[in-house]
């Protein structure tokens, strides 16, 4: 499907160039043809090295990481963060009374 979405290159005084819909595109061609196009642009700009999957092992978000050192683990720390957080320090302290 992907393969069929018009997208015309203009290329900008100078060494940019865009991405662009081609013309007379359905409104579904069109919103595949904005996402290839934001695909692109997060691909060459180096922002796609961003993206995580979250570190809870039941948990299937992935997610941008936002944070200055790229170290973010869970998509939301309230949730899958303190769920993770709260499952080892019980099972550590399992393992100690044992």
């Amino acid at each position: 499907m992907a393969s069929r979405v018009g997208l015309t290159l203009r290329l900008a005084g100078g060494p940019t160039a865009q991405l662009r819909p081609a013309a007379g595109l359905g409104s579904g061609e069109a919103v595949l043809a904005e996402f290839l196009i934001r695909l692109h642009q997060a691909i060459t700009g180096g922002s796609l090295r961003r993206l995580r999957r979250c570190a809870n092992p039941v948990c299937d978000i992935t997610f941008y990481d936002g944070t200055r050192s790229r170290t973010q683990r869970w998509h939301s720390y309230a949730r899958c963060g303190n769920r993770c957080n709260v499952a080892a320090y019980r099972s550590r302290t399992r393992s100690e009374h044992l």
